[in-house]
């Protein structure tokens, strides 16, 4: 399940770009507006394109953020001892679900389900770290629990 992880990144990498790229198209046009729109004194109108184009900014930010750590956490799950598969398919479910809900609810600017998306991620995340913690092989020991590892290492009395 980790390469899929990090294939769907690098996947969800080349998404946020082309949001990117139109929302580079979009630029011009955008400057156009917002100066006409100063010109005319249309204050409200102003801030309200002015922040349809940051929140884009903010959706294409979010969508690359997430992709690299799908990557990030692909490449972590790839170190986990093969005993935690559940955990690993479950947290790279939540990220799966995480990206495409967040980049979609953002689209349509649904912030509760962008929240329980932030959550998942969040929660995918913490996960991964612990799996990280608990079931990282020690280099020196060959211990499958790294807790125990360190136990073990430390000098007796």
């Amino acid at each position: 399940m980790a390469h899929h992880l990090i294939v769907f990144g690098f996947g969800w990498i080349l998404v946020a770009s082309i949001m990117g790229m139109v929302l580079g198209l979009a630029r011009e046009k955008r400057i156009i507006e917002l100066e006409q729109l100063a010109a005319q004194n249309r204050l409200v109108d102003l801030v309200k394109k002015d922040w349809e184009y940051r929140w884009s900014k903010s959706r294409h930010a979010h969508s690359i953020l997430f992709a690299i750590l799908c990557i990030v956490v692909g490449f972590a799950l790839d170190q986990i001892d093969p005993q935690s598969t559940k955990l690993v398919t479950v947290t790279t479910i939540l990220m799966f679900a995480a990206v495409v809900i967040w980049t979609l609810a953002s689209i349509r600017h649904v912030v509760p389900l962008m929240g329980i998306a932030d959550f998942m991620m969040f929660a995918a995340v913490l996960l991964t770290g612990w799996l990280m913690f608990v079931e990282l092989p020690s280099h020196d020991h060959g211990s499958v629990n790294s807790t125990s590892a360190v136990v073990d290492s430390m000098p007796q009395a």
